[in-house]
């Protein structure tokens, strides 16, 4: 009798020697796109730590997706055999578009727009999913260097979703230093599913990290909802460090706003709930000018819908830090806006900090809101954990808490209540004493293991040697 083989594991590793057919992490393959064009619906894909480009020539070659229920897991040394080996932060997968791996970037838009190490080699995109691929899971990846100058129109760059894609989930993943002409720089996710009366769509982006991304609007996450579409819509523990919006010139190319984010409904009978929970958002940069828009209109975050269309967007705003994010003349910009649009539905804020403390009229109620600074550990220097003294500690809501850990691998919840933002704070002496107890990985104690069942994403099966799987 042939035994059924339940969700095998397909290994790669760019600097393997073996046989290179993908069955163990000696034999693995040495490219990703071999082994995305071999994987089938419902596998594993766990790649080592390394550097992997969808192509050395080509810049409208991506990394594509188009099977169903696949989970695409980086950060491996290369020698694990359960997912619980896996020690993220210590071997960084990184999916790049810089082909020619000679990116020099620069934290201004137009420069780094018009940068001859990037704009001319980089290829468009990197991970593109194809209506084929739902129900994608990306952990543990680092998705970088993407430069989108294809066209006028053209949309994203990091991480490109097709509209009837119903879910996907990002976690642990770091997307940084992607750069497009127009919408979008890091995840661009449309969803039109006409699914008013079946299966809500889901978007889940957990413990990521946007860094350094630039576009002239809805930088670092673009979604929006058609009609007759009900989706969920869950940014949780995750950090918006540095990302920009701004004019590319002041006539064919000006720019919006949303450098961390645009969430909009753009069709009738639609359902959205969007919850934005224990997220960080420092150092972004609003800085365009276009439609009007000016230093008390811009927004890090922007939610809003179309004029005169029927159904519901809610958002629950809820344990965030906003903090030095800046627009034109360094004016501090505000948390949230519509962008001179319609407004939504709702705009709950709940137990979270914004320097302009939440002043937009789109903001339809808040609890348990500040404008305290968060004492950062190091803000110049870009450690956002919080210090000793931060007002932020133990002043969350547990209400509105999603998952168990908070972006470093810490637990979410220490000391019974929640802290505002994607850190959460624990004395040293208890790090020490987690560290003697062996449930920490490295002598900084930043070094996380992986939420292992959650969401079902790990096989309930043990790989062998051979890289065949049998039920445990």
């Amino acid at each position: 009798m042939v035994r059924k083989i339940l969700n095998p594991i397909i290994f790669v590793d760019v600097d393997a020697v073996g046989a290179n057919n993908g069955s163990s992490w000696q034999d693995a393959y040495n490219s990703l796109q071999t082994a995305l064009s071999n994987v089938q619906e419902g596998e594993f894909i766990w790649i080592a730590g390394g550097r992997y480009v969808p192509s050395t020539s080509s810049r409208s070659t991506y990394f594509t997706i188009d099977k169903e229920n696949l989970s695409i897991y980086g950060g491996f040394s290369g020698t694990e055999s359960t997912l619980e080996e896996r020690v993220l932060g210590a071997n960084e997968t990184i999916l790049s578009g810089d082909v020619l791996d000679n990116d020099v970037n620069t934290t201004n838009f137009v420069t780094n727009y018009s940068n001859t190490s990037r704009n001319g080699d980089n290829t468009y995109r990197i991970i593109n999913i194809l209506n084929s691929g739902n129900n994608l899971l990306l952990d543990g990846l680092t998705i970088s260097d993407a430069h989108n100058n294809v066209n006028s129109t053209s949309k994203g760059a990091a991480i490109h979703k097709e509209k009837t894609i119903s879910h996907l989930k990002l976690k642990n993943c770091i997307i940084k230093d992607n750069v497009s002409r127009n919408d979008n720089a890091g995840l661009f996710a449309e969803f039109e599913l006409n699914n008013a009366s079946g299966t809500r769509g889901a978007l889940i982006v957990e413990n990521c990290q946007f860094i350094n991304n630039m576009s002239r609007w809805a930088t670092s996450v673009y979604s929006y909802v058609r009609s007759n579409t009900n989706v969920d819509i869950t940014i949780a523990n995750t950090l918006f460090d540095a990302n920009v919006t701004g004019n590319l010139n002041t006539t064919s190319a000006i720019s919006i706003s949303g450098s961390a984010g645009w969430f909009r409904m753009l069709g009738n009978n639609a359902d959205v709930d969007l919850n934005v929970y224990n997220n960080t958002f420092v150092n972004n940069l609003d800085n365009g000018t276009g439609q009007g828009l000016n230093a008390t209109s811009h927004a890090v975050l922007a939610i809003s819908k179309g004029s005169g269309l029927s159904g519901v967007l809610n958002a629950n705003i809820a344990n965030n830090i906003f903090w030095n994010n800046k627009t034109v003349g360094n004016a501090v910009t505000r948390s949230i806006t519509d962008l001179y649009k319609f407004p939504i539905t709702s705009v709950n804020v709940y137990n979270s900090i914004d320097e302009s403390n939440f002043n937009d009229s789109s903001i339809t109620s808040t609890t348990a809101i500040s404008n305290a600074n968060p004492l950062f550990t190091d803000l110049v220097n870009g450690d956002y954990s919080l210090s000793t003294s931060s007002s932020a500690i133990d002043a969350g809501s547990n209400a509105y808490v999603f998952g168990t850990k908070d972006i470093v691998g810490n637990d979410r919840v220490f000391n019974t209540t929640v802290d505002m933002g994607a850190y959460e704070y624990r004395t040293l002496l208890v790090d020490v004493k987690l560290f003697l107890q062996g449930a920490l990985i490295g002598s900084s104690g930043n070094l996380m293991r992986d939420d292992l069942r959650q969401n079902n994403h790990l096989p309930t099966t043990t790989p062998y040697s051979d890289g065949v799987t049998c039920n445990s």
